[in-house]
């Protein structure tokens, strides 16, 4: 096979083009896009590798240029991470698939290059057939162009075979093509019902049926021993039955609707024979069906299988197109969820500590606390919003601790009896109430992921929506791989919906995957309940029956621990009080000033400041002037990593607290890494600051910076 490589970087085609020729393909490589467009004129090749990004013609020209030459030419883009708009346009002019640079992963390109050149060869031989088949059909028309009447009737119809499959040929959708195969085999036949089936793995699914009231949507395996359909599976050949009642030897079918008589089976067979599915005609008009039926049809099901192969390769290609959007869309929901993380957090640190402050202030007026309490409540419930939604971008890193699962519950019941409309009766029984190890805002997403779910399933007709806990005891026999032996605590999410069609429950979790309309869902939902269940060495059991409803089982390994070990100790503020030097770093003013007088309040000497490089000079004029610092992350001019990173350059043992709204490009272990000896994500307690303040200091054996 010839491969040719269009690249501007020559370590690139160097490095293509080494492990091309190793795998046995013979290279040619070309440095821009005109010497490209050269190649394919003279050489022309299998497959062009071609460059998006390249000085004087880009990859689209070459593309618009070279489907000109070679209309059917194999051409698999290369681009960066940051081009996704030229890919989905490349896509859009012709390329058939797209690589990522720099290529690492040579298995990926192997997988596309094999694709592209099965998916040639099946294009090459669909032309080559259809060929074939033209130069047969005028072949026989010479032979016949003397024969008698019967004889110019086969001709006839010879003709409309042609013409049929170059209708067929058009069809793009598995369901165009069924109504279409069968209108046009019913038409040859003179028969009035029909029906096209494929093999899947535990049955047959029906494509398309001439009358719908009389096929079954799917045929379970294991067939009937004198079944029609098992007959001509095992032979692999077209069965013509003159009389089904009269011959004894096939089953009729039992289905309403057929008139048990004259009947065709055709196997739809793939090049080396195994069959991919039956299609059927029977109710002929004035039966029965002849052997000249059996022929013409025999010749209409070969060309079948070619259509069938090429229908989903185009559905694979749209497929791949819809993941690159919704990819696309989940790299902005991510952005925004990053910007919103960032700039909320900040306010609401302000709020939480304003109210703090407030609390302290008013003394033993009971009411007004409560009033209080109720603002810090509702802002610590913002700041659950926005870990949720950081935690759909998967931007989020997960915060693994024992918890009492029932709470959980318990708060999103009370979120969606306020969000689900009153058709929908909610019916919760807790019969558990053991601790497990999970991140809470992710167990939030899971239960409200589900329930949202079972409420899509009975939002036109109303139902009830059960939510339980119980524990469970599961065998050896119930775990899956990676499970752990013991005890469990089973959610259990209960609907009296629609229900799920059992020929697509397994593909429920896979991403993108979706049974609801274009505009409703996005394939994404269960997709993260399933990462999240694995992800806690859970497991998901799913039963459903259409028109009854769904039911929805999540395990979850119990925690067994002493109390000890998960409650908080009681906060007294004097045990965290002190007298240390604190340098205080935020350009959110009311933060800062919030933050100040709280630690001030407990003791502390605060030096504040809303300009990062303002506060460098200042430790830097005088660092032992400072016990420990605490630090905002995202700051103008001079970032808190950079910031900590000065300081410790002068200081290298001063404790730095660093405080962070969202960044994810600088995480936990690179603060450790660096030597920041706290990351606390914002809003932080006052409780959680406190304390870490108090134990750096104490490692220190008091004050710190006194030599």
């Amino acid at each position: 096979m010839k491969v040719l490589v269009i690249d501007d970087e020559k370590h690139i085609r160097q490095s293509l083009s080494d492990y091309l020729e190793d795998n046995d393909y013979d290279v040619i490589t070309a440095e821009n896009g005109q010497q490209g467009l050269r190649f394919i004129s003279s050489e022309k090749p299998d497959l062009v590798l071609l460059d998006l990004r390249m000085p004087e013609m880009d990859g689209i020209d070459v593309l618009r240029q070279g489907k000109k030459i070679m209309p059917d030419l194999p051409m698999i883009v290369i681009s960066g991470a940051n081009c996704i708009g030229e890919v989905v346009k490349a896509l859009h002019y012709g390329a058939w698939d797209y690589l990522e640079k720099p290529i690492h992963n040579f298995t990926a390109l192997d997988h596309s290059i094999n694709l592209a050149l099965e998916k040639a060869r099946l294009i090459r031989e669909n032309r080559d057939y259809q060929e074939n088949l033209e130069k047969m059909v005028k072949e026989r028309t010479r032979e016949l162009e003397n024969a008698n009447t019967h004889l110019s009737n086969i001709n006839e119809r010879l003709h409309k075979i042609v013409e049929t499959t170059q209708r067929l040929h058009a069809c793009v959708e598995m369901e165009h093509f069924g109504k279409k195969v069968l209108e046009e085999f019913a038409a040859h036949m003179t028969a009035t019902g029909g029906s096209l089936y494929l093999l899947e793995k535990n049955g047959l699914r029906l494509v398309h049926s001439l009358i719908s009231e009389h096929t079954p949507e799917f045929i379970p395996f294991p067939l009937p021993e004198d079944s029609v359909f098992k007959t001509v599976l095992d032979q692999g050949e077209a069965l013509l039955v003159h009389n089904i009642e009269k011959e004894n030897t096939y089953l009729p079918s039992g289905w309403p609707g057929y008139s048990n008589g004259s009947f065709l089976a055709f196997p739809i067979r793939e090049d080396f024979g195994n069959p991919i599915g039956i299609i059927t005609l029977y109710n002929k008009q004035t039966p029965p069906f002849i052997d000249q039926d059996k022929e013409i049809g025999a010749i209409l099901s070969s060309y079948c299988c070619e259509t069938i192969r090429a229908i989903k390769a185009f559905q694979e290609s749209k497929r791949k197109e819809i993941q690159l959007q919704q990819a696309q869309k989940m790299e902005a929901i991510g952005t925004l969820a990053g910007g919103i993380a960032h700039d909320f957090n900040n306010i609401l640190s302000g709020i939480i500590g304003y109210a703090e402050l407030a609390k302290m202030a008013i003394g033993t007026n009971e009411k007004a606390r409560k009033y209080i309490d109720q603002v810090m409540a509702g802002a610590w419930r913002a700041g659950k919003i926005i870990s949720q939604i950081l935690t759909f971008s998967r931007q989020a890193e997960s915060e693994m601790r024992p918890l009492k699962v029932y709470l959980i519950v318990k708060e999103a019941v009370k979120f969606l009896r306020s969000s689900i409309p009153s058709t929908i009766h909610i019916i919760e029984k807790i019969d558990a109430k053991d601790m497990i190890v999970a991140d809470a805002t992710q167990i939030h997403q899971v239960i409200i992921n589900l329930c949202t779910n079972a409420y899509h399933a009975m939002k036109d007709a109303g139902g009830t929506l059960s939510i339980s806990l119980r524990n469970a005891e599961l065998s050896v026999e119930d775990l899956e791989e990676g499970s752990p032996l013991g005890e469990y605590i089973t959610l259990q999410i209960k609907d009296t919906g629609c229900g799920i069609d059992e020929d697509v429950i397994d593909r429920i979790f896979e991403p993108y995957f979706t049974t609801k309309e274009v505009s409703h869902g996005t394939g994404l939902g269960l997709a993260v309940v399933s990462s999240i269940v694995k992800k806690h060495k859970g497991m998901i059991k799913v039963h459903s029956r259409i028109g009854k409803g769904t039911v929805v089982d999540v395990f979850f390994p119990v925690f067994n621990s002493p109390l000890d070990q998960c409650t908080k100790p009681e906060y007294n503020i004097k045990a965290f009080e002190g007298t240390e030097r604190i340098l205080l770093v935020d350009d959110e003013q009311a933060l800062l000033d919030s933050t100040q007088q709280i630690l001030s309040s407990m003791g502390y000497t605060v030096s504040g400041f809303t300009d990062s490089i303002s506060a460098y000079k200042a430790f830097a004029k005088e660092p032992n002037a400072f016990d420990l610092v605490i630090t905002d992350m995202s700051m103008p001019n001079m970032d808190g990593r950079l910031l900590s990173e000065k300081i410790l350059s002068l200081k290298k043992d001063m404790p730095i607290i660093l405080c962070t709204g969202f960044h994810e490009s600088f995480t936990e272990k690179d603060a450790t890494k660096m030597g920041i000896r706290r990351y606390l994500h914002k809003p932080v307690p006052r409780q959680t600051l406190t304390l870490a303040i108090r134990e750096e200091l104490s490692n220190l054996g008091g004050k710190n910076g006194t030599n």
